[in-house]
């Protein structure tokens, strides 16, 4: 697919046709000659690593999904972290040191993400470094912090792929802003998917600007939740609350599973939906939590899944994955003896979203686990 490199209309670099293949098994999911499909392994994994998952991966887990990944990286400099970090200016918020500061890098309990300690968002603001430290002199490694900063993230974004799954269109052609696909259907990329919310703008879509979304052929292997009225379709691309809905609801609002708020336990106080609001879909790639209530997500997650907009995240491609690999190999050209190390860290933060419940596995153990249709059946 061709996507402009932004999460608006804002004109970007351009990448063509390079996920073309993940979309193929979206539609199709070919399957083996004696297993599953390929989507169906895939889902099957993240159900058995994030049930399997260990109060040590737990940590991880829950470190690198609220630590920038910029910093959370840089661990991976094994001996040299200190002295990098101490040159860099690293933070641990988004301000710079005052001064030259011997910085070590911040090791985390699970207590710290209490809301009673440092609460969930504890280093989500973590600075790789800078140029300069806020008395205004220059970092030592100001080079460094210039090239990581600008150079390596610079048009590194993963929000087009991620929204083009997300909104699949089944077209292979290319998708401009604010042009369509085809006429009369919106784009993927279109603002109005991400101005939608449960919370104040239940309006904000319609059926016409989700009807053309393809349905993956691998849901029909998953329950569709009973607020969609048991439609794949519905599941898929949302739809209008009717009259005739709520009262076949005991004439009480509609709610959809993982639409609402949550609080630091992972209760949630679900959003209501009345006659007119528009219930939207989950998406043809959602997090796979959405799929699947067999996807064990760590409690002190919950809090900060998107309650309002499940349109705004979706599970492909993985930002954090992309991003750690991208700050990985940036270190790793600076610090080449590290270069094993740096790539290791950056596969360990792919891994941890999978355990998180918040990407889709990168392989599937096909042969040791049955899918979970036959498993249910």
């Amino acid at each position: 697919m061709n996507f402009t490199n932004s999460s608006g209309a804002a004109v970007g670099s351009t990448i063509a046709n390079l996920l073309d293949s993940y979309a193929k098994l979206m539609q199709l999911d070919p399957r083996l000659r004696q297993g599953p499909g390929v989507m169906d392994q895939n889902i099957e994994t993240v159900i058995r690593m994030t049930r399997n998952r260990t109060a040590a991966q737990t940590l991880a887990v829950i470190h690198d999904d609220r630590t920038a990944q910029p910093y959370s990286v840089l661990n991976g400099l094994g001996v040299l972290t200190s002295s990098l970090m101490t040159g860099i200016g690293s933070s641990t918020t988004s301000t710079a040191p005052a001064s030259l500061t011997p910085t070590s890098y911040v090791t985390t309990t699970l207590q710290d993400y209490a809301p009673t300690a440092q609460g969930i968002n504890y280093l989500s603001g973590a600075s790789i470094g800078f140029a300069t430290f806020g008395d205004g002199t220059a970092t030592p490694l100001a080079g460094a912090a210039t090239f990581l900063n600008t150079t390596v993230r610079n048009n590194a974004s993963t929000e087009p792929p991620k929204r083009t799954f997300e909104r699949y269109m089944g077209s292979t052609g290319p998708v401009t802003n604010p042009a369509s696909v085809t006429t009369g259907v919106i784009s993927p990329l279109d603002a109005r998917y991400g101005n939608y919310s449960a919370a104040s703008n239940k309006t904000g879509l319609t059926t016409a600007d989700t009807a053309q979304i393809v349905v993956p052929t691998y849901f029909s292997h998953f329950s569709v939740p009973a607020a969609y009225g048991y439609s794949s379709v519905n599941w898929v691309r949302g739809f209008t609350v009717t009259q005739a809905l709520v009262t076949a609801n005991g004439g009480k609002p509609i709610t959809a599973p993982n639409v609402g708020s949550y609080d630091a336990l992972g209760n949630c106080t679900p959003t209501p939906f009345n006659v007119g609001d528009y219930v939207l879909g989950i998406g043809a790639a959602p997090r796979p939590y959405r799929l699947s209530t067999e996807v064990n997500v760590p409690t002190q997650l919950w809090q900060v899944i998107n309650g309002t907009n499940p349109y705004g995240d979706g599970a492909f491609i993985s930002g954090h994955a992309n991003l750690a690999y991208n700050q990985a190999l940036g270190l790793a050209f600076l610090v080449p003896q590290q270069y094993k190390g740096m790539l290791a860290h950056a596969a360990d933060i792919g891994n941890n979203r999978i355990l998180a419940g918040n990407a889709f596995a990168a392989r599937c153990d096909w042969r040791a686990h049955r899918s979970h249709r036959d498993r249910r059946h």
